[in-house]
């Protein structure tokens, strides 16, 4: 059976090479597939970068947290949030140390190109750029809790 095995292996390499390109696409990707954000969307997810512009009544005020920088910022861990299949989602505040802060629960859902999530009555939305494992979740927010939802949110998560 061994002596089989160089002309199988060239068997295979010569099927692949004589494959047209239109071909090979088409093996690679069947057009019965089609992207799913919320499946990607499932698993945990932790926080590297973000910046938010925030809307003041005088001046705007730009908060940057660089790639690397999360820890040296926010004196705490990158957040770890979980999608489930379930539509829940949890995420998790966790000291330099690792241990436990806070832990926020809620529930999750996509809507065309963008991430819904509902935690302690309010609702976010975040337009989502993939690309591998890694996002970009743009959206208005209100992080200097002032009641207005204008503050600028981009942020970067990568899957774990």
């Amino acid at each position: 059976m061994k002596s089989l095995y160089p002309y199988i292996l060239g068997a295979v390499f010569i099927t692949m090479a004589c494959s047209s390109p239109k071909e090979k696409a088409t093996e690679q990707v069947p057009e019965s597939d089609t992207f799913d954000l919320h499946e990607a969307m499932l698993g945990e997810w932790r926080n590297e970068s973000l910046e938010v512009t925030v809307e003041g009544p005088e001046r705007d005020s730009i908060i940057k947290v660089p790639v690397g920088k999360w820890e040296e910022v926010f004196q705490i861990k990158p957040v770890r949030t979980t999608f489930n299949s379930d539509s829940t989602f949890t995420s998790e505040y966790r000291s330099l140390e690792d241990s436990g802060i806070m832990v926020n629960n809620g529930v999750w859902y996509i809507e065309d190109d963008s991430l819904v999530y509902i935690n302690r009555g309010k609702k976010f939305k975040y337009q989502v750029e993939l690309e591998g494992d890694e996002a970009i979740f743009k959206g208005y927010v209100d992080w200097d809790d002032d009641g207005e939802v204008d503050d600028f949110y981009n942020g970067k998560q990568k899957k774990q």
